[in-house]
């Protein structure tokens, strides 16, 4: 089953961290070019491996701080969350003041872009959270509630809660009873209540649990750090629990892991109902099957130009090796040159490696376009049937589409989306298998490129000499094969035994010793 089709409930997103950064790159080029910001390229400074809340959540606010980037953020988020299959969004934000607009003009902004959206999307219907910081004076909190009740709605776009969030370290130990007065009155005037609950240790105190608990709110957040009073409290109230699991991971407020989570706790518990959110932008995103079939067509391309640059490189080396076997050759260095005749058979045996390797991954890729091209086609007709569904009633629209139907029909019967969802898997999957295998892999094949190369080492020297015009075989015979002094060796005269060496002066030692073999003779 296809994930995306599936319809979901969103009930925790934050808008700083679910503006993805190929938004806050277009924003910033788009600042760039005008001269209106310093800040560094989000791609290099938050780069996808990097996981920091505080990082991201400082970028976004020095960056999104104009109407027409806020509307553009806001919209880039609205339409990833209905890309993902999303039916309703509570998003959540801290109303703030920028150097170009007021508080109240960015929660206006957000409530206009949000209007505007939903009408031209009516499948998906997004409310707002506004946030009290921990951080925050009474004033100030005040002054959040009284835009909450502004832009209250019961039906449409609008404002339904109100959340208590921020540092978790600020105003521990009871402090945020200062902020009780604030959620009893949001309450009263029909305000949905959810609260940021004991998500870190310094702000799991019991004093503080009770005093959240006693807001009565509808919803809690994270829920780590409770003690088994307040997890009973939790229970009898049966509260609505909004876990992260991949923020609570990556982010490290948990310990052990998604194995560890606490979310198979209050799974198996009866009474509180569970909501699973994920901060997108800062702890990463489920990827479609088309967004997976891109990242492996990246891949690919990324192995290809690493192969060529390799093979470029060998190409070079083999080059430079024939030209050290010439010198070797005319120096009459043959030991020398057989070295670096081998050296150069494995050369030559890497490049063809590398150009077989190649073309394989080349074949791989062929494919991958293919299927991505099959998966827009698909996504570009599921666009047009959403429009012709929300225009119906336009007689126009809808003789338009009669095509697009009979072609999305007969593109169902001949693509199989599961299956070709299944492929992306099985490669990124292949994929991990073959690098795990890598280094065996070079082991055996090193191995294997020393068959043999003794011999194809022979045929290259001779090829050499021939080239620079020496004999191979008068060459090898001139080669010493035996270490020595060859002038010590040409002062040696060979002698038989016996012999007298027909001039004296020899060892007398010898001489003695051939006297008594003759005197034995006779």
């Amino acid at each position: 089953m296809d994930y995306v089709l599936l319809p979901k409930i969103e009930l925790h997103a934050h808008l700083t961290g679910s503006v993805s950064r190929r938004t806050l790159h277009e924003v910033w080029q788009q600042k760039r070019a005008c001269g209106e910001t310093e800040l560094q390229d989000p791609l290099i400074v938050m780069p996808e491996s990097k996981h920091d809340w505080n990082l991201h959540t400082n970028y976004i606010y020095s960056l999104l701080t104009d109407e027409r980037a806020i509307r553009f953020a806001t919209q880039s988020v609205l339409k990833d969350f209905l890309d993902d299959g999303v039916v309703y969004l509570e998003l959540r934000t801290t109303p703030r003041a920028t150097g170009h607009i007021s508080a109240e003009a960015y929660t206006e902004i957000l409530v206009d872009t949000i209007n505007k959206f939903e009408v031209l999307h009516p499948g998906m219907h997004t409310r707002l959270i506004l946030c009290v910081d921990r951080r925050h004076s009474v004033a100030m909190a005040e002054s959040v509630l009284s835009l909450a009740l502004q832009w209250q709605t019961l039906k449409g776009p609008g404002v339904v809660g109100i959340d208590l969030c921020g540092d978790p370290t600020a105003r521990t130990d009871g402090e945020i009873s200062m902020f009780t007065p604030i959620f009893r009155r949001a309450a009263s005037n029909g305000l949905g209540i959810t609260v940021h609950f004991a998500e870190a240790e310094a702000s799991a105190s019991v004093d503080e649990l009770r005093t959240l608990l006693s807001w009565n709110p509808t919803r809690l957040g994270h829920v780590i750090w409770e003690d088994e009073t307040i997890k009973s409290a939790i229970v009898d109230k049966k509260l609505c629990l909004e876990l992260c699991l991949s923020c609570n991971v990556q982010a490290g407020m948990v310990r052990g892991g998604f194995e560890a989570h606490h979310f198979g706790y209050w799974s198996a518990m009866k009474g509180p109902k569970i909501s699973l959110a994920i901060l997108e932008w800062a702890f990463g995103k489920r990827m479609t099957p088309a967004e997976r079939l891109r990242k492996n067509q990246r891949m690919l391309d990324k192995a290809i130009r690493e192969l060529d640059q390799t093979r470029t490189k060998l190409e070079k080396q083999e080059k430079t090796l024939v030209q050290q076997i010439k010198t070797s050759a005319k120096n009459g260095q043959m030991n020398a040159c057989k070295i670096q005749a081998k050296d150069l058979v494995r050369t030559r045996r890497y490049i063809e490696k590398f150009f077989a390797m190649r073309s394989q991954l080349q074949k791989i890729s062929l494919r991958l376009q293919v299927f991505i091209c099959d998966f827009r086609a698909r996504l570009h007709f599921r666009v047009c049937l959403q429009d012709w569904q929300t225009y119906r009633t336009n007689e126009q629209m809808m003789q338009a589409m009669k095509g697009a139907t009979m072609a999305l029909g007969s593109m169902n019967k001949s693509m199989n989306l599961p299956q070709l969802q299944r492929i992306a898997m099985e490669f990124e999957r292949e994929n991990d298998i073959m690098e795990q295998r890598q280094e065996m892999m070079d082991d055996a094949v090193d191995d294997a490129m020393d068959v043999g190369v003794e011999e194809e080492g022979d045929e290259v020297i001779e090829q050499v000499l021939e080239e620079i015009g020496v004999d191979f075989n008068q060459a090898l015979g001139e080669t010493p094969t035996a270490l020595g002094n060859p002038a010590a060796s040409e002062a040696r005269i060979a002698q038989a035994i016996g012999g007298g060496g027909g001039g004296g002066g020899g060892d007398p030692v010898d001489d003695d010793l051939q006297a008594r073999l003759d005197s034995l003779k006779k």
